[in-house]
Parts: C-alpha cells; structure tokens; sequence
C-alpha cells in the first residue's frame, strides 16, 4: 500500500513540476502580437503601428515586455513620421533597457530618445544620447540603425559647421547603407560628406567621394538630379567654367525641386549671368535652414544685374539671418556634449581601475594578513618578547613609511593644484583688463570676456571662502576650466564674428586660417604675445605670429603685431 502511494506522490509531483514549466516558458498574448508588429516593421510600418495600437497596454505583464512595448511603438512612429515631442511612450525602454537590454536594444533606445530630443530642439541631450549609442558600435548587429544613428548626429555637427565630424559620420553611414542595399540612404551620406569636404576645399577628398557617387549614379541614372547641388558646387570650386556651364545646360529643360533651383542659380552667378540665375529663383518657397543660402544667392544675382537697390536690401537680410545663426551656434549647449562625454568615459574609467586596484590590494592585505596570523600561531611559543618588540617596530616603521609617502603625494598634489589657482588668477587679471581698457572690441565680445572673468571669479571666491580636503569637486573643476580654453577662443572669435563682421571678413580675405583668426581675435582682446601664446598652448609662437604678419603685410621690422590688429580693428 505504501508502494502504491509513494508511486502516486510521484507522478503529482511531476505533473506539478511539468505544469510550473510550460507556465514559465508560456509567451503572453501581448508579446505574439510584437513579434509579428517587429516582422512587419521594415516593409510595412503602417500595419505595424496598427498592431501595436491594439495592444491594450494595461495587460503588458513585467518590465522587460511593457521596455519592448514602448521600444516597437516609437519605432513605429518614427518609421510613420510621426514624431514626438515628449518620452510618454519610450520611457519604460528608457528605464530598462540600458541596464538589461541587449547591444541593439540599448542602441535603439538610444537612437529613438535622441530623436526625440531633436524634436524638442534640445541638441545636446541628443548628441549625448547619440554617443553612448555610438560607443556600442563593435557589439552591435542592426547597423541599419546605427547608420541612422551617425546620420542624425552628423545633422548636430552640421548645425555647428564641425565639418570633420560631420564627413567622417556621414562616409562610415553611407558605406553601411551601401552594403546594406540602401542605395538612396547611402548617396544621401555621401552627398553629405562632399558638401562638407566642399567647403574645407579639399579636393583629393571631393575627389574620391565623387568617385563613389558617379559609380552609384552609373547603376541608378534616375537619381542623378538629386545629386546636382552638390556635383554643381563641386563643379564651381574645382572644374572650368566651360564644364559648368556644360552642366548647367543638361538641366535646363529640367523641372528641378526648389532646393536645386537655387544651385543652378548659384551656377549661373558664378559664370556672371545674374539675369539667368534670378529666372532660377523666381517664386521660390524657401523656408528654415535654406532661407540663408537663399539671400545669398539672390544678394549676388541683384549685383550682377545692377540692382544694387535690390542687393543691398537682401544684404540687410542676409545678415539678420546670419546673425542670428551665430548667436544659436554661440548659445547651443551641443558644442560641449561631446566633451562632456568623453570626460564622463574617462571618469568612468577610471573609476572602474582605481576600484580593481582597491580590491586587488584588500585581497592581497587578506592574503598577507592571514599568512602573518599563522605563522604567529605557530611561533607564538618560540618566540621571546624580544623578537616581538621588535617584529612591532619594524611593522610601525613600515607604517611610517607608508604614511610619509602618502604626505609626499599629497603636497606634490597641493603644488600642482596652486599653481594652476595661480594660472586662472593672472587669466582673470589679463581679461579683466582687456574688459576695462578695450573700449573698440564692442558689446559682445566685452560680454564673452566678461563670462569668463565671472566664471573665474565665481570659482576662485569660492576657493577662498570654503576651505576644504585636496581633490574636493571644485579643485576638479578649477582644474578643468583651466585646461579647456578651446571653447572660450571659439567663442570670442564668433563673437567678432557678430559684432564686427568686416574684420573677420578682411582677416578672410588676406588669407588668414581659422586658427590664425583665433590667434588674431586674442590680441584684439587686448592680450599680448605670451599672454597669447599661453591660451593657444603654444610655447613658442614665432611661426605663427610670422605667418600673420606676411599675409597682413607687415615685415619684421613693421610695428607690433597687437598694435597694428587692434588699429585694424579700429578702422
């Protein structure tokens, strides 16, 4: 009878056990309904947003299935155009999936909440979220989203004239596109990176990303027209006005889009037919990022056709508009998002070694520790009090040794620290002279200057006031300020930029490099030769200052460099 009834406990419990098994593995109702929205979600977004909008949210089960939830329906907006202005829908992904998801899960998270971002206008936090998805990069498998990825952050860098970054992102976008049989997304890339390279005048650059879009445009001849406002820059900078007005010619009879009119017209200027070019740009609907461009254009058509009544009024227009993409580069946060991250990864980094190193030496001070006490427990007998007085004192000498090390350390440390307080103290000085005597620099540079002083000030008074341990949060901060210069230089530069644009354009005009106007820009600050040399980190600036002065025509023997820019400026 016990035989019977242990044989029939038996099989209860493996029934209970089997049952418990088909319940864990059982997919809810909810989640077959993702799985055929996710199969549909390339070819056929439409029914996939449909699908997704018949699942009743309240019956998604757990965190894992309420993250995919929110991930394949942002996905599924975005592939609808239908873009998002808040995190309503993503959030759920937002909070799971960058610490459990996979590499392509934490990409698209990424991705689709730096989208979002961009619809709120807010370019740093995108760029930010941009680039952690970016550092997944040799994990990851969807690299149709990861190309879209490079391509939305290379629109950040285009916003702030970054044309290097904005070339690298967008050739690797366009050769993932390319193996992934996305032509079009593919010459999009390339067409973007030629633009830029365009613009840096690089022509062995522009060179060979020609050769890939001429041998995309040799295998697909219907997309050729969507690649003339580039080839007719191209053709502007590099090739004869016979061959530009040869391309121009093929187009004519063409009903072109409006953005390319406004090439064709730029192609006309160029070859000095003002009158052809604004039959190019009548009735032209222009609008955001292209009404700059536009002024532009039509400014240089009006002076070729002798209007120069009309030319001037669009000049007053031009800058307006100029000046005011200025201030939003000045004001747009994304400049620093990258820096920001990287100092985030370093620091990260960091920690992750100081914390190996920490628990490697607690396990070795284990190790040594526990050997120590045995060999104590053995000898214990053996020894007089003698040798213990003396194992003490050897112990207490390495203790001391130890400490005195530690005290070393320390005040090398303090050093360093003062002599980088002492740095932004004479930085101060220097630009709040510059501030108090330099009357001609205008309003908006007075007011970058007057930035960084109250950002020094702020931090020094700080210093002062606050006693506090070595390596606290300011010190790190004080340390940073001090090292990163490169953004107040641009931000000075840009400002001259805005308050006195005739400068800039005739340093331009004389040949003078980005990074000659920078140097130029801090004299006419106020700031002299070393003062100069620091905020550039160039100890000795002599090639540089020589440069200057060649292609301003000054000899060595001519006046000052400082005197003769800030006289310049004057004029």
């Amino acid at each position: 009878m016990s035989i019977k009834r242990c044989i029939s406990c038996g099989f209860v419990w493996l029934f209970f056990l089997s049952m418990m098994f088909v319940g864990c593995n059982q997919q809810t109702e909810a989640w077959l309904e993702m799985d055929e929205a996710e199969a549909l979600m390339q070819e056929k977004p439409d029914s996939s947003l449909v699908i997704l909008n018949n699942i009743t949210t309240s019956s998604l089960q757990g965190k894992k299935e309420k993250a995919r939830y929110a991930l394949l329906k942002s996905m599924a907006l975005d592939k609808n155009y239908i873009d998002t202005t808040n995190f309503d829908v993503l959030q759920p992904a937002i909070d799971y999936y960058p610490k459990h998801g996979t590499a392509d899960e934490k990409l698209r998270t990424y991705y689709y909440q730096g989208r979002i971002y961009q619809n709120m206008n807010n370019p740093s936090q995108a760029l930010e979220c941009f680039l952690k998805g970016e550092d997944l990069g040799k994990d990851i498998a969807d690299s149709i989203v990861f190309a879209h990825l490079l391509t939305a952050q290379g629109t950040i860098y285009f916003r702030q004239y970054n044309t290097d970054k904005l070339i690298d992102l967008n050739l690797r976008a366009g050769d993932i596109y390319m193996k992934k049989g996305k032509v079009w997304y593919g010459l999009k890339g390339y067409l973007s990176a030629l633009d830029a390279a365009n613009v840096k005048r690089n022509k062995s650059l522009c060179d060979s990303i020609m050769k890939l879009v001429d041998k995309i445009i040799e295998e697909h001849p219907q997309l050729r027209v969507r690649t003339l406002p580039s080839v007719i820059t191209y053709t502007i900078k590099f090739s004869s006005k016979q061959e530009l007005e040869k391309l121009l010619d093929s187009v004519k009879d063409e009903d072109l889009p409006d953005y390319i009119k406004m090439s064709v017209a730029n192609g006309y200027n160029e070859l000095g037919e003002g009158d052809r070019a604004l039959g190019w740009l009548t009735d032209l609907n222009v609008e955001g990022g292209d009404s700059l461009r536009y002024t532009a254009i039509l400014m240089e058509s009006l002076e070729l056709t002798g209007d120069y009544a009309g030319a001037f009024k669009t000049l007053r227009s031009y800058l307006r508009l100029s000046e005011k993409r200025s201030l939003d580069i000045i004001r747009d946060d994304a400049v620093f998002a990258e820096k920001r991250h990287k100092l985030e990864t370093e620091n990260l980094r960091q920690i992750n070694k100081k914390n190996s190193i920490i628990w490697g030496c607690v396990s070795g001070v284990v190790i040594v520790v526990s050997m120590i006490g045995w060999l104590l427990t053995r000898q214990r007998l053996l020894r007089t009090e003698k040798e213990r007085i003396e194992e003490r004192a050897s112990l207490l000498e390495l203790q001391n040794k130890f400490n005195e090390e530690e005290k070393e350390k320390l005040k090398a440390e303090m050093v360093a620290l003062r002599l980088i307080k002492q740095g932004l103290e004479e930085e101060k000085e220097d630009l709040a002279n510059a501030v108090n005597q330099q009357k001609e620099i205008g309003e908006k540079v007075k007011k970058v200057l007057q930035e960084r002083v109250g950002i020094l000030n702020g931090l020094l008074s700080q210093e002062l006031s606050s006693p506090r341990k070595p390596n606290s949060s300011l010190d790190k901060r004080i340390a940073i300020i001090y090292e990163d210069r490169a953004a107040f230089i641009i931000a000075t530069r840009k400002a001259f930029e805005v308050s006195h644009p005739s400068f800039i354009e005739h340093l331009v005009f004389r040949g003078l490099t980005e990074e000659e106007i920078n140097y130029v820009c801090l004299y006419a600050v106020g700031l002299n030769g070393k003062n100069v040399g620091d905020y550039m980190k160039m100890k000795g600036h002599y090639n540089l200052s020589s440069a200057i002065r060649k292609k301003l025509g000054l000899d060595e023997h001519a006046t000052n460099l400082g005197i003769h820019i800030r006289r310049l400026l004057n004029e």
